[in-house]
């Protein structure tokens, strides 16, 4: 839009430059140059208009960039501070947070997995009909604070079909 109006501009200036050469009126020559001159000032005032709404725009990214990393010095704190609690966690406290966590998946919940706790390492056990159920079961597990480890023995048996089960590991 700015190269519209800086061309249509110059062709008025080249009109006039051409007016003064050929011997034309000062008054036409001041009539278009009046004309560039105010296109010219409607050009800029649109720049800068241009420049003053980008303008508030990083402000506004800037300031919600700010408060986005004081939540996320905030959460850091707040799971350090919940980590390093856990890190004395009983193993009672811990049996009861993996079989809370196993139990909140809508998927795992409908599976039987067991859950033994000694010295802060898990045990897994029990029989998934798939793969990611199993690794999804210690993923949940081993993201628990103060876990030291997880023993996985869970066994993997897909569903039955017509040539009978079979287990895979």
């Amino acid at each position: 839009m700015m190269n519209f109006k800086w061309s249509l501009g110059s062709n008025v200036f080249a009109a006039a430059l051409l007016a003064l050469a050929c011997g034309g009126s000062e008054e036409a020559q001041l009539a278009a140059f009046s004309e560039q001159l105010a296109e010219l000032h409607t050009a800029v005032d649109e720049a800068q208009t241009s420049v003053d709404e980008k303008e508030a725009a990083r402000r506004s990214a800037e300031s919600e960039l700010s408060a986005a990393q004081a939540q996320l010095r905030d959460a850091q704190r707040e799971l350090a501070a919940i980590e390093e609690q856990a890190g004395g966690a009983t193993d009672t406290v811990l049996f009861r947070l993996v079989q809370r966590r196993l139990l909140d998946d809508s998927d795992l919940e409908k599976v039987g997995i067991s859950a033994a706790v000694d010295a802060g390492v898990v045990e897994l056990s029990g029989i998934v009909p798939s793969l990611e159920l199993r690794d999804r079961a210690v993923g949940i597990a081993s993201g628990i604070p103060g876990v030291a480890s997880v023993e996985n023995r869970i066994r993997v048996l897909p569903a039955v079909s017509s040539e009978g089960p079979s287990e895979t590991d």
